[in-house]
């Protein structure tokens, strides 16, 4: 059966913006996850602590450290490639986009992960599974983590003033 030359051409230009179209921004600026940015009651959020001065470095990295965020999120593995040991990395985000949205901590998923209100979002995950042991046939059952802790309320709060603060 023939086709016309129209239905060819429109046939090639949707084939073609299918192929090598942008990927349309994500609104308001937030994180380009598979999933939209989970819906939670804001009012549910831990307040952001009133301390100032708030760095990565000094506050948020060995809250991230002590909690085990970096099992998963580290220098040896890195799910949905995201790393959390960096603010570079921080900043960067995973594989799903940005986490952090300088200057607002309400609108950042890191803060709706560790804030735990979003069960298909919260960190860390109830179970904790990572890769075969190393040295381990392929297939073998995946090994158990130490599991992470989850952050307290005060932990929250001060991630959410360093988002605030502009996350430097």
């Amino acid at each position: 059966m023939k086709r016309s030359l129209p239905f060819a051409l429109a046939l090639t230009a949707l084939v073609s913006t299918c192929l090598f179209a942008e990927p349309a921004p994500h609104d308001e600026g937030g994180p380009h996850h598979k999933d939209e940015f989970p819906v939670i009651d804001t009012s549910k959020l831990p307040a952001a602590s009133t301390q100032t001065g708030v760095t990565y470095v000094k506050d948020i990295h060995p809250i991230f450290d002590q909690s085990g965020c970096f099992q998963c999120h580290g220098e040896r593995r890195q799910k949905g490639r995201l790393r959390l040991d960096s603010i570079e990395a921080v900043m960067r985000g995973g594989k799903d986009g940005k986490i952090v949205e300088p200057g607002n901590s309400v609108k950042s998923w890191l803060v709706v992960a560790v804030s735990r209100l979003d069960s298909d979002s919260a960190m860390p995950p109830e179970k904790h599974k990572h890769g075969r042991p190393e040295g381990a046939p392929e297939g073998a059952p995946h090994a158990e983590m130490p599991k992470a802790t989850p952050l307290t309320a005060d932990q929250v709060g001060l991630v959410r003033a360093w988002i605030d603060q502009g996350a430097k």
